[in-house]
């Protein structure tokens, strides 16, 4: 991840470099933290659907759900209707813009809708033909994808990524993410 996240911890304290933002040093901690957590490649939720990253995310720093129900700042921010947060997001994706990470979200978010568009059943004839065509496409799509995740993999391996404590996250969530920290620790 790009900045520390510390449960007991200000982003601030831990991360100074954030106090010379623009838009970041002018957001909360727990909106900061927020925005790490949805928003960077390396963090422990990346992989979920963006609408479950955020409530996630939103539960990890301190605010309330109630079940399935976001309510309060978290909605105004979730909903994007907060300008301060907007604001703060795009100085974070500037941030930690990376070319080959961009390339690895699209190539999969692309090989996801192949997949959607193969599982849909009843296709017109015109469908069909497109296809066909998108199948033997996939190969190298794959073959491409697999390629910059390789970049991707070995130069993260070669930087140190450490979070010292993922911000009150559930027991299965720091396990998930000590095994994870085991296993680059053992290349």
């Amino acid at each position: 991840m790009r900045f520390i996240l510390e449960s007991e911890k200000d982003v601030f304290t831990s991360n100074p470099s954030l106090g010379m933002t623009e838009h970041l040093s002018k957001l909360s901690n727990r909106e900061v933290k927020w925005i790490v957590l949805v928003y960077d490649y390396e963090s422990p939720l990346s992989q979920m659907p963006l609408p479950i990253r955020k409530v996630k995310a939103g539960t990890m720093t301190g605010w309330a759900v109630k079940g399935a129900v976001v309510t309060g700042a978290l909605k105004i921010i979730i909903d994007g209707k907060n300008k301060k947060v907007n604001d703060g997001i795009i100085e974070y994706k500037k941030i930690q813009f990376d070319e080959n990470q961009e390339a690895l979200i699209a190539y999969n978010e692309q090989l996801k809708e192949y997949r959607m568009f193969f599982k849909q059943k009843n296709k017109k004839p015109t469908e069909l033909k497109l296809a066909a065509g998108l199948q033997k496409q996939m190969p190298e799509l794959l073959k491409a994808r697999d390629e910059i995740a390789k970049l991707v993999g070995l130069r993260a391996h070669d930087e140190e990524f450490e979070i010292s404590d993922i911000v009150n996250a559930s027991t299965i969530d720091k396990v998930i993410f000590e095994e994870e920290q085991l296993k680059d620790e053992s290349y």
